[in-house]
């Protein structure tokens, strides 16, 4: 190591009484492992940080890099105050003028080399096409050209400190940190790895090397020798080559490094690449007296645009004034106008399918869980519901607003009771009663040609199709006119009619006639199908005919089955009901009848349905909470795992 001369030049880092304490908020004593450390690094200076372990140099590597923040003291990055930056400002600090290099080489073990290099192009929204010529050129001058598909178990160590360097450089990597980068290469791998690191420092990058090994520290041109957290030694601030006006210009150094390295050139201390003219290799071109290894830089000419200046003259101070200037107003313009969210959103996603791939198994087992649970959910929610409505439907085959009243024992005589056409009259005239229908029952014989059939035969009025919630399919229903005149006419149910009438089209048995009892009836109707509503096919096995008719000419009998009884208004059901018992008690004197409130069932079983579908629901919500808390813990642990790789993520630049 030789030790170069104080120069005025550009301050790029600059740390002034930097503390850092850990611990002491849980009633432990604080523990402190930087003591005031101050110290400056100009643009393109090649510093070594050197020190044994537990010096506190590493610690102070991450403030430098802003991935840690210091409990005291003042840090300013090429002018600017970095404790004031927002975590956001800070991604993008480290984004774009930092490049890590560690010593555990920290590559994401799931992508390949290629995929590792351009993870900091895709937080910086490069363009994918333009990011992948920069990570081909850079491989190449690495010497990885033929490595690019491997993964990093498949490196050995020099080629994953190579494969690091140029993630470093991915974005410029301006400022290069490098952790103990030979610390876990042998002899050969670790002297590759320097002369990388001194010809970025010759091409303009500022390098800062973090090592315990002062064999490495001698090869930079400025050693900081650390001990308990505290400066101890400085070789001094020395003058850096003058390779570019504009040493975080990403149209100046990023560009003219890069060229500088990926040709295989090595720019000396004294060359200067302007836009007048690029120092080849070859040329010895000084700006003072400073020798590397290897290198021998004589004093006399400067070469700046073109011409040469005079022997040992600095960089002039105006020029570098300009370049702090021009860096912080750069950085300015970027926190002001952050990444768009959508850019880099393809190679975000490639990245993210490329994580989901390689772990695609349990990925699947996740992904699966989850699917079950909410399956479970819909399943079960669907079956609650499925038999509820099916089980309303049956209830309501016959309507809802439906109350009977029906002959039951006296409760003095212990005779049966029995219902008469006057009762009808008295349930009529009942609020919140609409209509009101005598029913009588019975069974009867029905011939039609060689088929004979017995069944249910119903006598009703015309208002049977509102009562009885049925309609006619085909033909019509009778009147009030074939009520008053006993007509001998019938409407069969679907079922019936199939039975009786097997050999001709349904339409064709409108207009047949049938024998009932014996007495001859025309067909005039038949109903639509009520088996498929109720789920009983005999409910279709029936023959509808006036009230009159039955009555009076085919059983001879005015006693009545049952009252069918409309209601109007549902929430009103259980008074309505009281009323009717009590109508028909003073008009009876008696009671010989109860009353079936069909719309109290309809609404009762619907209250259990919905009991027995929250039942449901929560049980399926269980399932699915428990299997949602199996898939939080997968992904907890999957975080888990990736903790480390999250920390390189933030390092090269992700917020």
């Amino acid at each position: 190591m030789v030790s170069g001369q104080t120069s005025s030049g550009a301050v790029l880092i600059e740390l002034n009484d930097i503390r850092r304490q850990y611990g002491g908020t849980d009633g432990a004593p604080p523990v402190t492992v930087l003591h005031g450390i101050s110290l400056r690094i100009r643009v393109g200076e090649f510093v070594a940080i050197v020190g044994a372990s537990g010096s506190g140099k590493s610690t102070l590597m991450h403030i430098l890099g802003c991935l840690d923040k210091p409990t005291s003291g003042t840090y300013h990055f090429a002018g600017i105050n970095v404790a004031r930056l927002d975590p956001d400002s800070l991604a993008m600090l480290r984004r774009e003028a930092f490049g890590f290099v560690f010593q555990g080489y920290h590559l994401i073990p799931t992508l390949d080399v290629m995929s590792n290099v351009l993870v900091p192009s895709v937080y910086a929204g490069t363009q994918t096409e333009t990011a992948m010529a920069r990570a081909i050129r850079l491989l190449a001058r690495l010497g990885l050209t033929q490595r690019v598909a491997n993964r990093p178990r498949q490196l050995s160590g020099g080629q994953q400190q190579r494969v690091s360097i140029a993630r470093a450089l991915m974005n410029g990597g301006h400022v290069i940190l490098a952790d103990e980068p030979t610390g876990a290469l042998d002899s050969h791998s670790g002297a590759e790895v320097m002369k990388l690191l001194n010809e970025l420092a010759d091409a303009g990058h500022t390098v800062i090397l973090i090592t315990h090994d002062q064999k490495v520290a001698d090869q930079a041109r400025r050693v900081v020798r650390i001990h308990d957290g505290r400066v101890v030694e400085d070789s001094g601030e020395c003058v850096p080559p003058p390779v570019l006006s504009h040493p975080l210009g990403k149209a100046g150094k990023a560009e003219a490094a890069e060229q500088a390295v990926m040709a295989g050139k090595t720019v000396t201390a004294g060359q200067s690449v302007t836009a007048g003219k690029a120092a080849t290799a070859g040329q010895t071109v000084t700006a003072g007296q400073t020798s590397t290894a290897g290198q021998t830089r004589t004093a006399g000419q400067t070469m700046t645009g073109g011409a040469a200046g005079s022997a040992g003259s600095p960089k002039p101070a105006s020029s570098s004034a300009s370049s702090i200037e021009a860096t912080m107003r750069r950085l300015r313009r970027a926190a002001r106008t952050p990444v768009p969210w959508w850019r880099g959103l393809g190679a975000q996603m490639q990245s993210a399918w490329r994580g989901l791939w390689v772990s695609r198994l349990k990925t699947m087992l996740t992904l699966l869980s989850f699917v079950i649970g909410v399956s479970a959910v819909i399943v079960l929610v669907a079956i609650g519901q499925g038999n509820n409505d099916r089980t309303l439907k049956q209830l309501a085959a016959y309507g809802t607003h439906r109350m009977y009243v029906v002959p039951d024992v006296d409760e003095v005589t212990g005779r049966l009771g029995t219902l008469y056409e006057t009762d009808v009259e008295t349930v009529l005239g009942v609020p919140n009663v609409t209509l009101a229908m005598p029913f009588l029952q019975r069974d009867g014989v029905l011939r039609a040609g060689g088929h004979s059939r017995q069944m249910e035969v119903w006598s009703v009025n015309e208002y049977a199709q509102d009562l009885l919630n049925w309609r006619v399919a085909r033909g019509m229903f009778f009147t009030k006119a074939d009520e008053q005149s006993m007509a001998a006419v019938v409407v069969l149910g679907k079922l019936a009619r199939e039975r009786l009438f097997p050999d001709i089209p349904a339409a064709d048995a409108i207009g047949q006639y049938v024998q009932l009892n014996g007495l001859p009836f025309r067909v005039i109707g038949e109903m639509a199908e009520k088996s498929s509503i109720s789920g009983e096919p005999k409910d279709d096995d029936v023959a509808l005919i006036p009230y009159s008719t039955g009555s009076l000419r085919v059983f001879g009998q005015r006693d009545l089955s049952t009252i069918s009884v409309q209601i109007h208004r549902l929430d009103q059901m259980n008074q309505t009901a009281a009323d009717i018992e009590a109508a028909l008690k003073e008009a009876r004197h008696t009671k010989d009848f109860y009353i079936s409130n069909n719309a109290a069932a309809v609404k009762s079983n619907e209250e259990a349905m919905q009991r027995q579908t929250m039942v449901l629901a929560l049980i399926a919500g269980i399932s699915l909470l428990v299997g949602g808390l199996g898939v939080m813990n997968v992904m907890l642990m999957s975080v888990k795992e990736r903790t480390r790789e999250i920390g390189i993520r933030m390092a090269i630049g992700a917020r």
